[in-house]
């Protein structure tokens, strides 16, 4: 499957543990998360394990969502094409990754419409495994 949605577009950055963003002119505002890549997930970013990323709204919101935090690592994080196939599918997470939100299944708390706080602590564990 090729990612044809314009929005998601590979980063040149290389993996590192901090994604912070740049300042943003506009106005908006922005929150600094901590991201765990887990189940081996975290060869899809670079080796990363653990990042603590600043994340601006993208939206016409004044408030920053999960969605604006999964697009800020599919653009800054994944460095290959082909691994965005392995985070992003259909316009979200790929089924059989496991979000959490503060140890919390992300289904309970409104998916990728939650309104991120500073702090939170958000969690990708793949279930997809080889066998």
């Amino acid at each position: 499957m090729v990612v044809k949605d314009k929005r998601w577009k590979v980063g040149h950055l290389k993996a590192s543990k901090h994604c912070n963003t740049r300042e943003n002119m506009s106005g908006s505002i922005s929150v600094n998360v901590k991201v765990e890549f887990l189940g081996g997930l975290d060869q899809t970013f670079g080796g990363v394990r653990s990042t603590k990323c600043q994340v601006s709204s993208t939206g016409a919101e004044n408030e920053v969502k999960l969605m604006d935090l999964i697009q800020h690592l599919a653009s800054n994080l994944i460095t290959n094409e082909k691994d965005l196939e392995m985070f992003i599918q259909d316009g979200t997470v790929r089924p059989g990754i496991l979000v959490l939100i503060n140890d919390t299944d992300w289904e309970l708390e409104e998916k990728e419409d939650y309104v991120l706080e500073d702090g939170d602590l958000i969690s990708f564990t793949s279930t997809l495994h080889g066998g």
